[in-house]
């Protein structure tokens, strides 16, 4: 019989089982409150980002690439730990930060006429904050490129 601890390890070291057994997400979520007890939100969300990566099946018909940035200019909820992880990956880049106080603030349910690209698109569309990018970004995914540039374009 495992003891306690060695059930928690076991159930750390799995992907997020879903199912009438609650032992894995109530391991993780103690893991995750743990991480954000230390002080480090980005530890957190780096966490919470690789468990969802270990999660979820990976697909291979994806249209998504590095670059591909129709899906970033539409309004992103984000949690406090997130917004504490970007902010302390941004404190030191001085041109992100200014251009963040001039940016316009976003409201959920806006028209897709005001949609605009995401503050922290690089010159190239890559994203500058990938390895701290909100959940909700990292899950926005799609399978059919020109749907989705149709839709983020305004002719679906």
């Amino acid at each position: 019989m495992l003891s306690a601890a060695e059930r928690e390890a076991h159930y750390l070291a799995q992907p997020l089982q879903l199912g009438s057994d609650p032992s894995s997400m109530a391991a993780h979520l103690r893991e995750l409150v743990r991480r954000l007890r230390g002080g480090s939100c980005r530890d957190a969300v780096t966490y919470l980002t690789e468990l969802y990566d270990r999660s979820i099946a990976p697909r291979q018909d994806l249209a998504c690439a590095r670059g591909c940035a129709f899906c970033c200019v539409q309004t992103v909820v984000v949690t406090a730990a997130e917004a504490f992880a970007v902010a302390a990956e941004i404190r030191e880049r001085a041109e992100t930060v200014a251009v963040l106080r001039t940016y316009p603030l976003r409201r959920l349910g806006e028209p897709k006429s005001d949609w605009r690209p995401c503050p922290f698109l690089a010159d190239d569309k890559a994203c500058s904050i990938y390895d701290v990018r909100p959940l909700a970004c990292h899950g926005f995914v799609s399978r059919d490129l020109a749907g989705c540039i149709a839709f983020f374009e305004g002719r679906q």
